[in-house]
């Protein structure tokens, strides 16, 4: 998730005891009115619901864990943002973007609001001067009100600021009731797609998924070296303690990585020579393309070994079953091809999105 900044420090001015609400307002943001009461059930496609609402993992720090056996592919939530923000908004002064994300809260069902409150906000997750400016907004907005009406405005507002997440090129930022709440793992058992067009993120089980389990989700490419991912982790704010990265077999990880990063060079210069070649014998270009199939297969199974399960597990399987049919491997052909449109699918990629990945193979990455 993509880390916060402090909005700017700039005060709205107001004369002296000026108040641009009325007693009704003054009542409607009272502590014991914080939001509005409304009976309205969360939407959820049909087949999606929310599958997996336990807020707690079995580890300190939150988390969440699956409430019942989950099989792969399944989507099992969908969800849209609690509160959202455009990038513009979030350069406004603190009270004004406190005033903006209050708003949105109160219109929240009850339910929904009772969520949102349950997010952790220590007191670092506001600057002083933000925490400072939101306090005399409150009281120069309305009169006798006490210190619950000030720590809810700078609760709502710390949560927005520690725990939104960027929603997709241009769309602003958000915090979902579900989707905020899942930690990083680069062995992650499930991945996500944020569509645009709905305003949702969807999370889908990457494989079979028992009761109890904790629901993981990869922040950053799973497939860079340990120290490239820790500093990806800590630019975004965030830690990991998984198995690829502090367990027993850490070092053995590191190794399919490297061992990745070897075969996945070898490919790219492969493909570049047999581009710009001209004429070859050939029993020589059978040779060529056996050996290509034959690192693109090892490819696979490598991501296999190494827990990755991801959009480029798919590529990979695309691109394995490019090199069978050239090598006059029919039969492992059909069947990379099957399993990219698996991989794909389990992934959450709808009908129609094949052409948008295939062509992102895996040996098409520039040098680095």
């Amino acid at each position: 998730m993509r880390p916060s900044t402090n909005p700017s420090d700039r005060r709205r001015s107001r004369s002296p005891g000026q108040s641009h609400r009325d007693a009704r307002d003054e009542d409607a943001y009272a502590p014991s009115r914080r939001y509005r009461d409304r009976e309205r059930e969360d939407r959820y496609s049909e087949g999606h619901g929310p599958s997996v609402p336990t807020y707690a993992s079995p580890k300190e720090g939150g988390g969440l864990v699956a409430d019942r056996d989950i099989p792969k592919g399944t989507c099992f939530v969908e969800e849209e943002p609690l509160i959202a923000a455009t990038a513009e908004q979030l350069t406004a002064d603190p009270w004004s973007l406190a005033l903006f994300l209050e708003n949105q809260f109160r219109q929240l069902p009850r339910r929904k609001g009772e969520q949102y409150l349950t997010f952790d906000c220590p007191p670092e997750a506001l600057s002083a001067e933000a925490r400072e400016a939101i306090r005399a907004g409150v009281h120069s907005s309305w009169n006798d009100v006490d210190q619950g009406c000030e720590t809810h405005f700078t609760t709502v507002a710390g949560i927005f600021e520690r725990h939104r997440c960027e929603l997709g090129s241009n769309a602003g930022y958000g915090v979902f009731n579900h989707f905020n709440r899942i930690r990083q793992s680069c062995m992650p058992n499930a991945t996500f797609r944020y569509r645009a067009a709905e305003g949702k993120i969807t999370i889908h089980a990457v494989r079979d998924i028992a009761v109890g389990e904790e629901i993981q989700l990869s922040f950053i490419d799973e497939m860079a070296p340990r120290e490239m991912r820790t500093r990806e982790l800590l630019a975004k704010g965030l830690t990991c303690d998984c198995q690829a990265c502090n367990g027993p077999r850490a070092q053995e990880h590191e190794f399919r990585l490297q061992k990745l990063w070897v075969i996945g060079r070898v490919l790219r210069v492969m493909r570049r020579v047999e581009a710009n070649r001209r004429v070859t014998a050939p029993f020589r270009l059978l040779i060529e393309e056996l050996a290509a199939a034959f690192l693109a297969s090892t490819f696979v199974k490598t991501m296999l070994e190494a827990g990755l399960y991801n959009m480029a597990l798919a590529t990979a399987y695309y691109d394995c079953a490019i090199y069978c049919w050239r090598a006059n491997l029919p039969e492992e052909a059909i069947f990379c091809r099957d399993q990219a449109h698996e991989v794909a699918r389990c992934c959450g990629l709808e009908d129609g999105e094949e052409e948008e990945w295939s062509e992102e193979g895996s040996s098409d990455d520039e040098d680095e």
